[in-house]
């Protein structure tokens, strides 16, 4: 009752249920001051529904359920009229009817609108559609949904008719009331109300929309307040009116006989034991712990965007009213700021209990709420609140007024415009968790329109479903040094709504993508190559136009991503991309990388917000601390390789590598991944996976030698009629060096201590620097630096690498630990900002896993500083950012290698004694080639690197002549291949992309960056290769989706 009393009064119920029981109590008055005309007073059943009535409002208690000891209360209200023979008096009315007509003091509209709402929703629509149809033939309706000359119609939930059947339901009870029918035509009244409220609620309808459709005629808007009122009230007018004429024609039950049942009997003879198994039970329920039934259990706190419309994060505790509403019962809410806007998050698996109407929440905290419509662009349901200190804002001030925007979300990628659409969806699938995400945007001048979109444009990124329903198929044919690969990228939507899916996946930093083909149903589309904004617009216009299309964008030379638009359910699109890389020869062994992970990036201060799926920064200002994101992927399940969600299938990738080598193959092996190798001859072998298919949670490394091979120097060539002729050559080292030679070094070792490099990293790290410590010459000195959101140094200068010296450093380098972020620019100056001392070559050897956002302007920086220094790059771990470490030992004219933390310590201590061995001395520097009579243009690199024990030089350039030339290597023709000329564009591409990189002062030829970009542009348009201005899209002629604006949005997860 306490409940009851408080949702007439509550402004979160907006509750006119006092006028029921104004209604009945005065109906009751009226009745019992009248003389009885016969007795009529069954004691028995009275008295016993009073008792079950008081038990199963225990019970409800126990449940915590308030809206079932408030429905109850009717059968107490029909218990009293019993007691006063309201039905054998001079005005006699309905006791049964009395009883109903109570029930409509309780919230009784908002209960419907709550669990009946959707399917009222779309029966009014339908209803209205088929009004509309003779009249109007440019009429669609989809679902809620109505368009008339192109202009929008939503069923929403003030629309559904719960208000217009709840009036209705509530006259005919209190006409039944007075009337007195039997049964029968008590019946036939309920639904003769029922129907004339959704007939009539059609009609209003279907004017709201014909009026809307031709506001210019009618001169007046009919959304006004006054014009939509009054149709409302008329439709009420109109339903009663037939309420009242069928109730005319019903029979009437006469006046009440006095009778005594057995009960009744029973219960005057013993009173008292009746009285005691009441007491006895209520008390037994009444010690029962209350247990809800349908509580959600405890979920982890919705993730929240860091950074929206250039402002950071700034957590707030939920208040006590929400408390009350979102988590009382399990789940899980959080609310933030971002400057002047607002975000809360409530996510349950039991929304029934958890979410509740925006209006409800917001006008029991004191707001004025007024629904404003649906935004289908955004896919939310938009209110206007302003706080009312009447209403109990205690912080209000005038005129404070906000634009709230509400959408539910559920994990398996389905979204509702209300908690009615929610609660119909979920009762079809219990076990499903929702999130109600809900935006509040201030209305004032000091916000401007482009942050309310930047606002809604992050949040919307962050709400994109997850998708697992990828498979990825890559098939790598060998030729001597030359790798040829297709990569099958087949996307599938398990859904029941079209979806537009991006999927942001690593390649070989070296890859040349030089085509793409889509395949939907029986239709095969060939990709065109055009400038990245124009294969953009062409994306964008197939995906409005309900087109299958797909989009593949280079992001970094080793990070691109693939957008697929109108997927639609149950239906699977093929992408192919194809790209072919040189295979280098590292440390003896050719070595194939088949990168299968994109970690996540830190982004530093001032960096700017890392790059999304546009060549454009996102808007607005840059944090003031540093941020770890995952470059052009919103969302990201928190999952591992041993902690996978059901809805992952561990069969994501197949491999399917074919070697054909120019000498015998022997130790073609693995450390990433175990293999099943069929040799075909002692020069061709056929690898697959093992484990048939995998997960894509760390990179495929594959390494094979040659026997009896003279690599001294090796060739690659190809003659393109009309373009002349292309040629790789391949350089490596002697295997020795004389001691002689050796230069004194200054060894600076440079830790990356960021929390991506805590736990095995790290260790793998220490036992690195542990061995090159042990290994430093008596006439080297060394310094050791740690850097995660700041630089350190062991010793503020170089020490001499004596025995002492090296075993406090050991002691400094196992007492490092990682956290924070990875500012590696700091690093990078503390190491080569300062002087050298003496003649000694200065070697930074530079232990990382490149999880970093700002590559370019690291490498810059390393361009600028590094003076006559070489930096050596070490990745650390099973999926590091290759394209950066790649880059760094090229940059820094030394070498990158990488190194697997997961294995065992005698693997690490191998392959750590060979890095080791590597950074003892250059074996070639200042190397030139002499290239005889031939002519030769547009050679990459154009100054030649040092060349380090096991590692290996490739040029690649364009000649003239096609006939065979005798130089100190022979060119020929023999073996023609036309990857060469790929990947010669690729390498020029690359060139081209570290000078735009480059402090323009430091390029050579000082070239502008709109000239840089026009070449990088050119070649990839004249070559079809993908680059950072250059994309492939492939759109379908078929029509798929006549409705893309529903689309879902979402991203294939990634897997760690």
């Amino acid at each position: 009752m306490i409940w009851l009393l408080g949702t007439w009064h509550s402004a979160g119920y907006d509750g006119v249920g006092w006028i029921a029981f104004a209604l009945v109590l005065a109906v009751g008055i009226w009745s019992a001051s009248s003389p009885l005309i016969t007795q009529a007073s069954n004691v028995g059943q009275t008295y016993g529904l009073l008792m079950a009535t008081a038990l199963i409002r225990l019970f409800a208690q126990l449940l915590d359920i308030n809206v079932i000891g408030a429905l109850l209360l009717a059968v107490d209200v029909y218990a009293l009229a019993n007691l006063s023979h309201l039905s054998a008096r001079q005005r006699c009315v309905s006791a049964f009817w009395l009883a109903a007509l109570f029930c409509f003091s309780l919230p009784i509209e908002p209960i419907v609108q709550r669990l009946l709402g959707y399917g009222l929703q779309q029966l009014s629509a339908d209803l209205a559609c088929s009004l509309l149809w003779p009249f109007f033939d440019n009429l669609v309706c989809s679902g809620v949904r109505l368009q008339i000359s192109g202009r929008d119609v939503m069923v929403d939930l003030p629309c559904s008719g719960a208000q217009l059947l709840s009036t209705a339901l509530l006259v005919t009870c209190l006409v039944n009331c007075l009337v007195r029918p039997a049964w029968r035509w008590g019946a036939a009244s309920v639904v003769v109300s029922l129907f004339t409220a959704l007939i009539f609620n059609a009609v209003r309808v279907a004017l709201l929309a014909a009026g809307i459709a031709q506001e210019e005629v009618l001169g007046f808007s009919i959304m006004a307040p006054l014009p939509h009122s009054l149709l409302g009230v008329f439709m009420v007018v109109l339903t009663s009116v037939v309420i009242v004429a069928f109730s005319r024609c019903c029979a009437v039950v006469p006046r009440s006989v006095a009778r005594q049942s057995r009960l009744t009997q029973l219960l005057i003879r013993r009173p008292a034991l009746f009285a005691t198994l009441f007491l006895v039970s209520a008390l037994s329920i009444g010690a029962i712990q209350p247990q809800p039934v349908d509580k959600s259990p405890s979920l982890p706190p919705p993730e929240m965007p860091r950074v929206a419309a250039g402002f950071l994060r700034s957590e707030a505790p939920l208040t006590t009213l929400e408390k009350t509403y979102f988590t009382r019962y399990g789940g899980s809410a959080a609310r933030a700021s971002y400057g002047p806007f607002g975000l809360l998050l409530v996510s349950t698996s039991s929304p029934l209990r958890h979410l509740h109407d925006p209006t409800i929440c917001l006008r029991a905290m004191g707001y004025d709420v007024q629904l404003q419509g649906v935004d289908h662009v955004q896919g939310a349901t938009v209110y206007r609140a302003v706080a009312d200190k009447q209403m109990g804002h205690e912080a209000a001030t005038e005129n404070q007024s906000y634009i709230v925007n509400i959408t539910y979300r559920s994990a398996s990628g389905r979204q509702a415009l209300s908690i009615a659409e929610v609660i119909w969806q979920w009762a079809r699938n219990p076990r499903e968790t929702w999130t109600m995400v809900q935006r509040i945007v201030p209305e004032h001048e000091a916000v401007s329109a482009a942050q309310v979109a930047d606002f809604e444009a992050v949040i919307k990124r962050s709400m994109k479903v997850a998708l697992s329903a990828l498979h990825s198929d890559y098939q790598v044919e060998i030729f001597g040094d030359v790798a040829n690969v297709v990569l099958k990228q087949r996307f599938y939507n398990h859904f029941e709504r079209p979806l537009n899916a991006r999927y942001l996946f690593p390649l070989q930093r070296h890859a040349a993508v030089h085509a793409m083909t889509m395949r939907v149903g029986d239709e095969v589309i060939v990709a065109q190559i055009q400038e990245k904004k124009t294969a953009q617009k062409t994306f964008q216009d197939a995906k409005s136009a309900g087109k299958s299309a797909a989009l593949l964008e280079q992001h970094r030379p080793n990070m691109f991503t693939q957008q697929v638009a109108n997927l639609m359910p149950a239906q699977t699109i093929e992408i192919e991309i194809a790209y072919s890389h040189i295979v280098p020869k590292v440390d003896g062994a050719y070595e194939l990388v088949v990168p299968l992970i994109v970690g996540p990036r830190y982004q530093p201060a001032g960096a700017g917000v890392a790059p999304e799926i546009s060549t454009d920064e996102i808007s607005g200002a840059a944090p003031d601390a540093g941020q770890w994101v995952l470059e052009a992927l919103p969302v990201r399940p928190p999952t591992a390789g041993i902690d996978l969600p059901a809805t992952f299938t561990s069969e994501r990738v197949a491999m399917q590598v074919n070697l054909e080598a120019a000498g015998t193959i022997h130790a073609l092996h693995s450390d990433t991944h175990p293999l099943a190798i069929r040799d075909v001859s002692s020069t061709q072998a056929d690898i697959t996976l093992q484990d048939g298919q995998v997960l894509d949670n760390k990179d495929f490394v594959l390494r094979y030698q040659l026997a009896g091979e003279d690599t001294s120097a090796g060739l690659l060539s190809h003659w393109q009629p009309e373009e002349g002729g292309y040629f790789s050559l391949l350089i490596e080292p002697p295997e020795t060096v004389a001691l002689d030679q050796v230069l004194a070094r200054e060894m600076v070792f440079l830790l990356d201590c960021s929390g991506s490099m805590n736990g095995l990293p790290l260790d793998a790290s220490k036992r690195f620097m542990s061995q090159a410590l042990q290994s430093l010459r008596p006439e080297d000195s060394f310094r050791i630096i740690r850097f995660s959101d700041a630089a350190s140094e062991f010793s503020h200068r170089a020490m001499p690498a004596t025995p002492s010296n090296v075993a406090y450093g050991l002691s400094y380098v196992q007492s490092l630990r990682g956290s924070g972020g990875t500012e590696m620019t700091s690093g990078i100056r503390q190491a080569l900002a300062a002087p050298v001392e003496g003649e000694r070559l200065r070697n930074v050897v530079f232990l990382t896993d490149g999880y970093i956002g700002n590559e370019h302007s690291v490498l810059a920086l390393v361009e600028q500083l590094r003076g006559d220094a070489r930096l050596f790059a070490f990745g650390v771990g099973t999926g590091v950012n290759r394209y950066l470490l790649d880059e760094l030992g090229r940059v820094g004219r030394g070498f990158t290698r990488y190194f697997d933390p997961t294995k065992d310590a005698e693997h690490m201590h191998g392959v750590v004694t060979r890095l080791v061995e590597r950074l003892q001395t250059p074996v070639l520097t200042d190397l030139s080639i002499d290239w005889g009579d031939l002519q030769v243009t547009d050679l990459v690199p154009r100054v030649l690197p040092d060349l380090y024990l096991g590692d290996t030089i490739r040029v690649t350039g364009r000649r003239q002549h096609q006939a065979q030339v005798r130089t100190p290597v022979v060119l020929s023709e023999v073996a023609q291949r036309p990857a060469v000329r790929r990947v010669w564009a690729r390498t020029k591409l690359a060139e081209l992309m570290h000078e735009f990189i480059t402090p323009i002062p430091l390029r050579s030829p000082e070239q502008t960056n709109d000239e840089l970009q026009a070449a990088v542009t050119n070649l990839g348009l004249s070559y079809a290769l993908a680059s950072r201005w250059t994309s492939f899209v492939a759109v379908s002629q078929k029509i798929f989706n006549t409705n893309p604006a529903g689309n879902l949005e979402g991203d294939v997860a990634r897997v760690w």
